[in-house]
């Protein structure tokens, strides 16, 4: 895991040494530049494949042909490797990152579907003048790029692992991207290519863009798609042991590792089955599995994970945090924030990952597990919305649920009656394939329109902002709503949101963090069935209980989801209050927010008439970056 950075042109070289330590965090042991006459790449190294210096970058090609700057893992280099050496081509197998190179050098963009792993690279091909830049399937490690006039004005390519490099360029914070603005406040990341600065760009998750050092495009384009085939999988019995088997090949292979390795145990059932499956493959591993505790029992979860710990005899830690331990992690988030994310859940994240460094370099997780498996709440509140819609029009349900919660007195309690109302009413405003982001968007797309300054609302296409919504549900339409619903949640919630989040919750404290759950072969065994094995009588994950029903203690295999939660109303009325009213008063002439709307939405959270926790937090988290 590292953190990657490349800047074109004469001021290259300057720039990179100036701003290559502000990825210091991702990369501890190491930093290294390469200049060359029309690009210079900047590395920071966090060692755990190969930990001593023949493994720095920037890495050279065996032919001198060719320079990577590469930030994540290929989890299966030794078999790119062999696949190497049996074609005539020598590779050093202490590096993934060296494996890598040489296998672009041998297949060039054809290696990027080879790829099993998290990964964002930079190959540069000095003689053609070309660098590639690529993401992994579900974009686990971010890569954002720009042309930009710099230096003498002349345009040069910029990519960089981290938005907040953008914003440290000679000219200062590009200027705000309408639409980027607007869909970060209905998604609360920023979803697809678009990012909130204009000329800034995400490569996209599973895509790749090659660039000349000026920023031209040459050529872009995706190696790999999601394709589910529902109907390769009938059979419960065979299905579940064939996800089984690929599952543990997934864990076997994220083992492999220089440094200490550990599991982030939520006590869920998604981390509960990783832990019995490594337990399964390595009974002689101590495993160290990390746990955090609250003490709010509404949130905690160590009983369970406590059990589960027990079961397989692993070396388990366990951290409790109280609300005002909490309060204060806030600081260290709000110093470090990278980029505008609205997912409160991390400041518990980065306290897990700042606790299991203390014992490891990298930890297993958990994450896709709901996604691929129909996990969350609204996958069933998909089927109620679709029979009532079989009743009466979605506007008069739109209108009914205004109308209930009106009635209900507001409350900062998590998942309130009210809240439950406002965001189950929304998935009653457009059409059911934009219905998953209705119910999670904090600002809905009136009330986002409705937020922005003028002038920066005057060039928005309003329909434009859900469009990754729609584009993803009507890829894998073909297959059923079950399916699409999910392709949704894994490209917009998930890639966005909770991936985005694990990123930069981890590298805060230098900490790698691999999914077992998004291989491509553990993805395809558990998405390739019939949606009755997915989902049946209201309850997700029914293929992935009955794969591990013999691993694990049975209480464990009927527990339902729950969450990082923060107290976030409780949270802008106390400890936030000074930065709230701090940003309110900015906000009259700085920023992407009308002041009047934004005021008004704070004096009636303060003083208990409504609860808008999730648009303001969206509001307080994005002004560090506002700039217009």
């Amino acid at each position: 895991m590292c953190g990657i950075l490349g800047v074109g042109g004469s001021t290259g070289a300057q720039i990179v040494r100036r701003l290559i330590g502000e990825l210091a965090h991702r990369g501890p042991d190491g930093e290294g530049v390469c200049d060359t006459p029309e690009l210079t790449l900047g590395h920071r190294r966090l060692a755990i494949i190969g930990l001593d210096a023949d493994g720095r970058q920037p890495m050279s090609s065996r032919s001198g042909g060719s320079l990577l700057v590469f930030n994540g893992e290929i989890y299966n280099y030794l078999e790119l490797a062999a696949e190497l050496e049996s074609a005539g081509r020598a590779v050093d197998r202490r590096y993934d990152s060296s494996v890598l190179l040489e296998a672009l050098e041998h297949w060039g963009r054809q290696a990027l579907p080879r790829l099993n792993g998290m990964f964002a690279f930079a190959w540069y091909r000095p003689r053609e003048q070309a660098v590639l830049l690529a993401r992994d399937r579900w974009g686990e490690k971010p890569l954002f790029w720009a042309s930009l006039p710099l230096g003498d004005g002349a345009p040069a390519v910029v990519f960089s692992s981290e938005l907040r490099t953008f914003t440290r360029l000679p000219g200062g914070p590009p200027p705000c991207d309408p639409l980027g603005v607007a869909r970060y406040l209905v998604y609360d990341g920023m979803p697809d290519e678009r990012t909130v600065y204009r000329g800034v760009f995400k490569v996209p998750a599973s895509g790749w863009i090659e660039l000349d050092p000026r920023g031209h495009v040459l050529a872009r384009g995706k190696f790999w798609e999601f394709c589910p085939n529902p109907l390769l999988g009938k059979n419960e019995e065979e299905a579940a042991r064939h996800a089984l088997v690929q599952l543990e090949r997934s864990v076997e292979l994220r083992l492999r590792s220089d440094v200490p390795v550990g599991l982030f145990l939520s006590g869920g059932l998604d981390s509960s089955v990783l832990a019995a499956v490594w337990r399964r493959l390595r009974p002689g591993d101590p495993i160290p599995t990390f746990t955090i505790g609250f003490d709010d029992p509404s949130y905690d979860e160590r009983a369970s994970a406590r059990l589960m710990a027990e079961a397989i005899g692993a070396e388990h830690h366990e951290l409790v945090l109280s609300g005002a331990a909490l309060e204060k992690e806030l600081d260290i988030v709000w110093e470090r924030y990278p980029e505008p994310l609205a997912d409160p859940s991390i400041i518990p994240t980065q306290c897990l990952c700042r606790f299991a460094r203390e014992h490891v370099t990298v930890a297993l997780s958990g994450d896709g597990g709901d996604e691929i498996q129909a996990g969350y709440d609204p996958f069933g509140a998909w089927s109620a919305a679709r029979w009532m819609e079989s009743i009466l029009p979605r506007g008069l349900w739109r209108r009914g649920f205004a109308a209930l919660e009106r009635l209900v007195p507001a409350s900062s309690s998590n998942m309130s009656l009210r809240f439950k109302l406002r965001h189950f009413g929304q998935g009653f405003v457009g059409p059911r394939e934009e219905r998953v982001q209705h119910w999670l968007a904090s600002f809905p797309v009136p009330a986002a329109m409705e937020a922005l300054r003028p002038e920066i609302r005057a060039q928005i296409d309003p329909g434009a902002i859900l469009e990754p919504t729609r584009r993803a549900f009507a890829d894998v339409s073909e297959f059923g709503e079950l399916h699409a619903q999910m392709h949704v949640w894994l490209r917009t919630y998930m890639e966005c949101n909770v991936l985005a989040k694990m990123d930069r919750a981890s590298m805060m404290h230098s900490l790698e963090v691999r999914a077992p759950y998004l291989d491509p072969d553990v993805v395809a065994s558990l998405t390739d069935v019939v949606p009755a094995l997915i989902r049946r009588n209201g309850r997700g994950k029914r293929l992935l209980r009955h794969a591990s029903r013999e691993l694990m203690p049975p209480p464990l295999l009927q527990k339902p989801k729950k969450g990082f939660g923060v107290p976030q109303s409780v949270w802008l009325r106390t400890v936030l209050r000074d930065r709230m009213e701090d940003a309110l008063r900015r906000s009259h002439t700085d920023g992407w927010f009308r002041h009047d709307v934004i005021e008004k939405m704070w004096r009636e959270h303060l003083s208990g008439r409504a609860d808008h926790r999730r648009s303001l937090w969206n509001f307080l988290f994005s002004f560090p970056f506002q700039a217009r």
